[in-house]
């Protein structure tokens, strides 16, 4: 049985960018991090068992090539295309209050030209299993990012999730206050109807209530506001009957999801999660928590479910920023079924005192789940893919398509040759392997040296995994 990689495709179109998280004390920035919400939601989706990509626009500069290279190492494919005109997008982000950052943005940047070939539309559209698209790319510039993603969501297969994010947001001399030239009425509505799946924080959807007539005004003379939840429930059964699930997110106070029932679309059913957390920031939680519960959603998860693994998600964000590191695997091992009996002997020698974990086939592969989809989420987020050469395993295909995928991902690669069998010289492959190897190890060669141990295979083994895991996980230089 050949492998076949069946994860459901979810795709984030608008902005992509660098945030530029500032000191204001110093008056300096201390980290600049990929981000923007549709990015932030297609990498925390390709982390819950999909492949996720993003489409949007860099400019034809240093940081624009920096960006692409940055979401590819994270596991993200990069739909970009390149606006000569236009610098690739920076955010300064004010994170002095960590529930409520404050956002100076640039809107003449390349992410407000976004475009698409037809053969990318075809090749994407066609595809989706799901689309994050918000309202900060569809009005910015000459309106030739929301030609795109209007044509996009046009484009969908039927029974697509088309999420939108209500993302307001304002520069701080605006003190907070939402403009209507800035985001007029028109344009939320439109997407609030167009869309299946809505998110919002709190103060968004008291501008939407507002928009519909649920909400009076923001607040009462004492500054109480509308209660979300109460405006949330009855948008989706008073106004909103395309609306299939609700996303409210609630910074500190967590967040709460309404869902219809599936027999009779007017009930509606919500549940609340409060993880108590002490945020070291926000910023990309709400858009990690939806990647994170549509990728659980397309999984087989209930709703119940798929809230509680989005609300940890959340949290983890909170804790170490908008894209943290998803704990996977150390190794993924890759071989011939042939050279099961030697595999083993690494597989526990790495795993015994539990200081590496590594992924086999035999022992990780869950039942009911389809094998493809599996490996090809080990592979995603495993640190360094270990190929056990030989003359089986070369020219195994399940193999060759393990491989690709490990080059596909610029995943760190590890060789270990278990017999003296070339590398087929007409697969171009292998071809490619070669020069970006990390190392490879002449198992058969050395086993056949007197003087050489498998104490000192793994002692080679043990330093490279150290170099690899420094390379990976450099250590900061700044705090956020």
């Amino acid at each position: 049985m050949e492998l076949k990689d069946e994860r459901p495709i979810v795709v984030g179109i608008g902005e992509a960018l660098f945030d530029c998280f500032q000191n204001t004390t110093t008056n300096t920035k201390e980290e600049i991090a990929p981000g923007g919400a549709p990015l932030i939601f297609a990498y925390h989706a390709a982390k819950s068992h999909c492949r996720g990509v993003i489409i949007s626009a860099v400019g034809n500069d240093g940081i624009g090539s920096h960006l692409t290279e940055q979401v590819t190492k994270k596991g993200v494919i990069p739909v970009f295309n390149i606006v000569d005109n236009k610098n690739t997008g920076m955010v300064n982000v004010n994170n002095d209050n960590p529930n409520n950052p404050l956002y100076s943005i640039d809107e003449d940047t390349a992410w407000t030209e976004i475009q698409l070939s037809e053969n990318e539309l075809k090749e994407w559209a066609g595809k989706v299993a799901a689309v994050y698209f918000g309202s900060l790319a569809s009005h910015c510039g000459e309106k030739t990012s929301k030609t795109t993603i209007d044509k996009f969501l046009k484009a969908v297969p039927k029974g697509c999730r088309k999420i939108f994010d209500v993302n307001l947001r304002c520069n701080p001399d605006e003190n907070g206050k939402y403009t209507k030239a800035l985001y007029s009425e028109d344009l939320i509505r439109e997407y609030v109807n167009e869309c299946n799946v809505l998110k919002a924080n709190e103060d968004e959807i008291i501008y939407v209530g507002r928009i519909y007539g649920i909400v009076e005004k923001e607040s009462d003379k004492k500054g109480n506001k509308e209660d979300s939840d109460t405006i949330g429930k009855k948008l989706m059964e008073q106004y909103c009957s395309n609306i299939e699930i609700l996303i409210l997110t609630k910074g500190e106070k967590g967040s709460t999801v309404f869902w219809r029932d599936k027999e009779n679309a007017k009930t509606i059913y919500s549940q609340s999660i409060h993880i108590s957390v002490k945020p070291k920031e926000t910023v990309g939680a709400g858009d990690a928590m939806v990647g994170t519960f549509i990728g659980e959603l397309l999984y087989g998860s209930t709703i119940s479910d798929a809230h509680l693994i989005a609300a940890r998600r959340a949290d983890l964000v909170c804790k170490k920023g908008s894209m943290p590191e998803i704990k996977g695997t150390d190794f993924f091992f890759s071989y011939s079924k042939y050279d099961n009996a030697v595999v083993d002997l690494f597989y526990h020698k790495f795993t015994e005192n539990k200081k590496y974990s590594a992924f086999k086939d035999t022992p990780d592969i869950i039942p009911g789940k389809k094998v493809g989809n599996v490996i090809a989420d080990a592979i995603d987020n495993c640190k360094v893919f270990v190929y056990f050469s030989s003359e089986t395993a070369n020219r195994s295909n399940n193999v060759i398509w393990e491989i690709n995928k490990a080059i596909e991902k610029n995943k760190e690669i590890i060789i270990i040759k278990l017999d003296d069998a070339p590398f087929p010289k007409e697969k171009e492959l292998f071809k490619e392997l070669e020069p970006i190897c990390r190392e490879t190890f002449d198992l058969y060669k050395n086993l056949h040296d007197p003087k050489y141990s498998m104490d000192t295979m793994y002692k080679q083994l043990d330093k490279i995994y150290n170099d690899i895991e420094k390379s990976i996980n450099p250590s900061p230089t700044s705090n956020k």
